[in-house]
This record gives C-alpha cells, structure tokens and sequence, in this order.
C-alpha cells in the first residue's frame, strides 16, 4: 500500500502553465497555436465541433505540452482535431458503435474524477479493429463528459482475469488506446491499474506500452484485486471502491458484469446515443 501511496503522490495533476507575467495561459501563445493547429487541417478549417471542443482548459494542455515551441503545440493540436474529425459521429452520439465486451465509464470518485473499468473476460472471442476503437473512442469520451467538480481527468481500472493471449495477437488495439491518450485525451488520465496481470499479459504490454510517453507509464500500476481497491478507496473515496470491488468479485464469480451499461453508468442518455446493456453474446 505503501508503494501505491508514493505512485498516487507522483502523478499528482500539473499546475496550469503560466506566462511571464504570472497571469494562467497566454492569450498569444494559445492564439498562435490555434492559427497554426487549423493550418495543418485538410481545407484549413475548423468545423463547428472542433471549434466547440476547443475551450480554454483544452487548449491549455497543449501549451503545457510544449511551453517553449508553439509550432510543436500546434503539431499536437492538430492531430488531437483530426482524429476527433475522424471519429465525430461517434464523438456527437450521431451513431452508435458496434460494442465489444464491457469496457465502461463504471462509476465517479468523491472527487469528481470518473473512473473506466474494462474487464478481459467480456473481451469478444473475435473482433474487427476498427469497433475496438470505437468502443473506446465512445468511453473515454463518456468519461470526459463526466468529470465533476473541476476534474479533468479520469481513472482506468484493466481487469486481467480471465485474459487470453489468443484473443490479443494483434497488439494495434493497444497501441491505439495509448495514441487516444497522447494525442485527443492527452494529460486525461490520473491513474490506471492493471489488476491480476498473468505473466502472458507481460508481451503484450511490452508491445503496446512502446508508444506510450514515460510520463503516462509512471500513471499506471500492476495491482492485485485487494490493493486496486484499497488505492481507489484512497483516491476516489469508498463509494468508489465498493463499486469497482463488486464488478471485479462478478468477473470473478458470474464471468461478467450483468448490470454493465455502455458506454457509462453515470448517464441515461447522451444526444444520439442511448445507454446500453453490455452485449453479453459477443463475448
């Protein structure tokens, strides 16, 4: 527990950058990089969606990312608003994606902090690339939508039970989790823990974890069940914990989580696209 305290301690969120005048962002330096970030966009615009998503505490995280290089800001704005143009019909609920297994926004912290539980025994005994990404694309931004209190990041919980390495050959599902959260969710997680990992799960964290930032590894930690959800009890509060405590004793006893709504429990209904219960004949 004592090792999770110092994790927790280490990734604690960064301050919002400041100008030289002391005063929080830079109006230039922002504008300045919007300029640069649309440029770099196919016909150089920004459509209604992108401009929305662009708020001030979004824009700050690429000026933090690259304080003294506002065209590598730009760089990094631009590929987080492509991918979102690539992914807006999902993004707006327009359209529902092809759920795989039961990856979810599963509850919210007392802190205002979501927390994402996806569990590798409701993983589909096959799938196509591309409804993975949706899946996530569609979580994560639940997630988002569900910060509280000035949060403004989330937690992942990954439950190992029950993995299988025949069901993840292909490692560019992982790599593209890592990607959504360099790039479109970037500084978006607090904290992730990796719950029971079996040895097996070692090559695949290798393979994906490659295009993960050092900073983003130091995030996350391989936990057992006991010590996942003593960390979030510490983190996110007891109601939390109790919530994750008993999805991770269904994995274990039922093989799934029968209340598993998608893509989060803390919604009804987003604009397009309704909640769902987890597919349980995918898996």
């Amino acid at each position: 527990r004592n090792m999770i305290s110092r994790s927790l301690a280490a990734s604690a969120p960064f301050a919002r950058p400041r100008n030289r005048s002391g005063s929080d962002g830079s109006t230039t330096s922002v504008a300045e990089i919007v300029h640069e970030a649309r440029l770099l966009l196919p016909g150089q615009t920004l459509s209604a969606a992108q401009a929305k998503w662009c708020t001030p505490d979004v824009l700050a995280i690429y000026v933090r990312a690259r304080p003294e290089d506002p065209q590598a800001a730009a760089q990094l704005l631009a590929k987080a608003l492509a991918w979102r143009q690539e992914h807006e019909a999902i993004l707006t609920g327009a359209r529902i994606p092809r759920w795989q297994g039961d990856m979810r926004v599963l509850t919210r912290g007392n802190t205002g902090h979501p927390l994402i539980l996806m569990s590798m025994c409701a993983q589909p005994r096959s799938s196509v690339r591309v409804d993975l990404v949706e899946h996530m694309v569609a979580t994560l931004e639940a997630a988002v939508r569900g910060m509280q209190d000035g949060a403004t990041t989330f937690d992942v919980v990954c439950d190992c039970h029950g993995f299988s390495i025949m069901k993840n050959l292909d490692p560019r599902p992982g790599v593209d989790a890592f990607e959504m959260l360099k790039h479109p969710y970037r500084a978006r997680l607090r904290y992730g823990f990796i719950v029971d990992a079996p040895s097996a799960f070692g090559t695949l964290w290798r393979l994906a974890s490659g295009a993960v930032p050092k900073q983003t590894r130091g995030k996350i930690t391989f936990v057992t069940r006991e010590e996942a959800v003593a960390a979030i009890k510490l983190c996110s509060g007891p109601e939390a914990a109790r919530d994750v405590e008993k999805a991770l004793t269904d994995n274990r006893k039922l093989g799934r989580s029968p209340d598993a709504k998608l893509p989060s429990h803390l919604e009804d209904r987003h604009p397009g696209l309704a909640t769902e219960s987890s597919p349980g004949g995918q898996v």
